[in-house]
């Protein structure tokens, strides 16, 4: 464990929305599992809708709003996002959590509703002092935010009864393989290549060079209306056509943008766990496509591509805002966590093709939570602790060479 010199104050927890934020998503990462253990041992009714809420909408959720709540004023080089707006967000979703365990229906999807209208709210104030385009990645996070309203506002509308039961978990579908999957293809193609330290990490092979922005955009702007086109089809109940579509769209995303096929210029813990992500979207989506009506490739979508992901980025986001030094990326990312990931998918796919499918979900669960105790309590630990600063170089008769950027 590095040096540290104290606990950080409740205000500079809110100053950076990752922290609180990381935080509650680790928790629910837990809480989202722990309802299958539960359920094995019969103490639980059957816990689906429950679970999707708090892995959607409370895990994924507080870690997709940490990071763009800490990052989007980068991006776009307006102000800091204020401790007020971050104190709302995580009200919000602690209020969504907590209402979706006692049973509430309408008061998570109207908890979840407010935060992105909080969240565009935000976009929209400092849009005028905003100095520069976004990177042309954000349209995904554009086509992620409207499926997010959409669904969130149909789920509130159908649990208040003012519209009928749509096709089985549309609303959800929307939010998961609409809103979630849109944001991690876009954001992903702007980060891992970049946090995976591959050479010309920005450049599109054969179509755009790094900062060409018009071909960037005829890309994506194809692949965001082919990726909207499949959430009109999911929500009409053409399921199969939904998947094979996204698959499509993933594809060039994770082969092309994202280049997980391309060999790594630095093989840190990081970059692997990064890469590995990549190829599990990719096995997911196709899954889902080959087999769609099974939830096989739904959870190596989530579990392998989601859960690997956000450990990855997560760590990087946590040690460098820490600011903590690089090397304990490898002290808060070991191996054991991606490896008991992995071991939840196998359980979880095993429980498609063998009899035992409840006690598998149970397993499934305890290895997911084993794999978020285990990356949390050392990320937790950098998140709440301020590292000492670093020692001053030595003087010596002429300067230190500069360290290479990353």
């Amino acid at each position: 464990m590095s040096a540290h010199r104290g606990y950080r104050t409740a205000r500079e927890w809110l100053d950076a929305p990752y922290r609180p934020l990381f935080a509650l998503g680790i928790l629910y990462a837990i809480a989202a599992a722990s309802v299958w253990p539960l359920h094995a041992l019969g103490w639980i009714a059957y816990p689906a809708t429950l679970h999707w809420t708090l892995m959607i909408q409370g895990f994924i959720a507080s870690f997709v709003l940490g990071f763009l709540l800490t990052a989007y004023p980068a991006f776009h080089h307006t102000r800091k996002t204020e401790p007020w707006e971050t104190m709302v967000v995580l009200s919000l979703l602690v209020i969504l959590g907590v209402s979706a365990a006692l049973g509430s229906a309408a008061v998570p999807q109207a908890a979840f509703v407010l935060c992105l209208a909080l969240l565009v709210s935000a976009v929209a104030r400092r849009t005028p002092e905003r100095r520069g385009a976004p990177p042309e990645e954000f349209v995904f996070v554009a086509v992620g935010f409207a499926c997010g309203v959409i669904g969130s506002v149909w789920g509130l509308l159908v649990a208040l009864g003012a519209l009928p039961e749509p096709p089985p978990r549309a609303p959800l579908h929307l939010l998961s393989r609409g809103m979630m999957l849109s944001i991690v293809l876009g954001l992903g193609g702007l980060l891992v290549p970049t946090f995976s330290a591959m050479r010309s990490p920005l450049e599109i092979p054969g179509i755009a060079r790094p900062g060409e922005r018009r071909p960037r955009r005829l890309l994506y702007g194809i692949l965001g209306a082919a990726l909207l086109a499949s959430v009109v089809l999911e929500a009409t109940g053409r399921t199969a056509s939904a998947a094979v579509l996204r698959a499509l769209v993933g594809t060039p995303m994770l082969l092309l943008v994202w280049k997980i096929a391309r060999p790594l210029a630095r093989n840190d813990r990081v970059s692997s766990t990064l890469r590995l992500a990549g190829w599990m979207l990719l096995a997911g989506l196709w899954t889902a496509a080959l087999t769609p009506t099974n939830l096989g490739g739904d959870h190596v979508l989530f579990l392998g591509g989601f859960g690997l992901l956000i450990q990855g980025i997560a760590t990087r986001v946590v040690v460098t805002h820490g600011p903590w030094p690089q090397s304990d990326e490898a002290r808060v990312l070991k191996w054991d966590a991606p490896v008991l990931i992995l071991l939840a998918i196998a359980a979880r796919l095993g429980s498609e093709f063998l009899p035992a499918r409840i006690p598998l979900y149970g397993v499934a669960g305890l290895c997911w939570i084993g794999a978020w105790v285990l990356w949390g309590s050392r990320a937790v630990l950098r998140i709440a602790r301020r590292p000492l600063p670093a020692a001053p170089p030595v003087a010596s008769g002429r300067p230190l060479p500069l360290s290479p950027s990353r």
